[in-house]
């Protein structure tokens, strides 16, 4: 998938609750980081393994005044990171080693989340086998 370039607030409220990882990166066509950290944004959009949609929303061309999610914008570029319309993290600059860091740390939040409930669950249908298993002997 490439990068999404979205210009009013109805777009950006259609992407932002799903269950893909939202990587939104506000901009200006003027931004000297903005420019240098495109091609990074590119690959990361077009890799599969990433499962993640890429944002582009140029501050300047935004057609909505009040959108709450441009107003508080600062710094460019910043790049949020959202998931089901709750941001999870935030990030100002252009080293893509730290987008990426953000991005490893996201996934494994929830890889280890699976795991714990996976081993939870596991546990528990054991344990009731074993005690189905003691209570007829009885």
């Amino acid at each position: 998938m490439s990068i999404i370039y979205i210009k009013t607030e109805g777009e950006f409220d259609k992407l932002k609750e799903t269950d893909k990882l939202l990587l939104v990166k506000f901009g200006a066509t003027w931004c000297g980081p903005c420019k240098q950290i495109k091609s990074n944004l590119e690959k990361i959009a077009e890799s599969e393994i990433n499962n993640i949609i890429v944002i582009d929303i140029d501050v300047d061309e935004v057609q909505e005044s009040d959108w709450s999610w441009v107003s508080e914008v600062e710094n460019l570029p910043i790049f949020r990171f959202i998931r089901k319309g709750v941001q999870l993290d935030e990030y100002s600059g252009s080293n893509v080693e730290k987008i990426h860091d953000i991005i490893r740390k996201l996934y494994l939040s929830n890889f280890t989340f699976l795991i714990f409930f996976l081993t939870f669950s596991w546990t528990f249908f054991l344990t009731l086998f074993w005690v189905s298993q003691f209570m007829g002997h009885f």
